[in-house]
């Protein structure tokens, strides 16, 4: 599989990111991938974001491997939400148009609704690339949440879980935000 590195989305109106999505033996059904990347940690080398079980509305955003089935996403730009002077964005699961990754009340990784579009939206489902960040000689980046980062006033990190099912979630500490790259 040939490495993309995930790019700024400073100026651009749509950008393609992917996660991952384990088929559990006996709760989920694959999903065909109409997308062909993940969202890895470690700038790309680690655990894989992934819709866990394929679980809907409310289900938990793990870490996997990459390369199983129900593991792909698609990233696209939200041209009326910006914070720090970054466009944002939402990652939508494959196979769904009306879920994105957001998180729960605890600041947790999960799917919910997806923003409107158009503007508007409170919720914790917009992100954005907010710096470059390197692990070896690999480039990532850091992927903020909007509604922590403003709850907290200071940027709120996705952090990986570091493990296999390990649920991703929220940190303020740049000293421990994963490293995000698109694979």
């Amino acid at each position: 599989m040939i490495r993309k590195i995930l790019v700024t989305l400073t100026g651009l109106a749509a950008l393609t990111a992917v996660g991952m999505s384990p088929a559990s033996a006996s709760t989920a059904q694959a999903v065909s991938p109409l997308f062909s990347t993940e969202i890895c940690a470690q700038a790309g080398t680690g655990y894989c974001l992934n819709d866990w079980s394929d679980g809907g509305s409310g289900a938990a955003v793990k870490m996997y491997t990459s390369g199983t089935a129900n593991d792909y996403f698609e990233t696209v730009g939200l041209t009326a939400y910006h914070y720090g002077g970054y466009e944002g964005y939402e990652i939508v699961p494959n196979g769904h148009q009306t879920l994105c990754v957001g998180t729960d009340a605890s600041a947790n990784a999960n799917l919910g609704a997806c923003p409107n579009p158009h503007g508007g939206s409170t919720g914790s489902n917009i992100w954005i690339e907010n710096g470059a960040c390197d692990v070896g000689s690999l480039t990532g980046t850091l992927l903020v949440n909007i509604y922590w980062s403003n709850k907290y006033g200071t940027n709120a990190f996705l952090v990986s879980g570091g493990s296999v099912g390990a649920q991703a979630k929220i940190t303020t500490s740049l000293a421990g935000a994963s490293c995000w790259a698109q694979i």
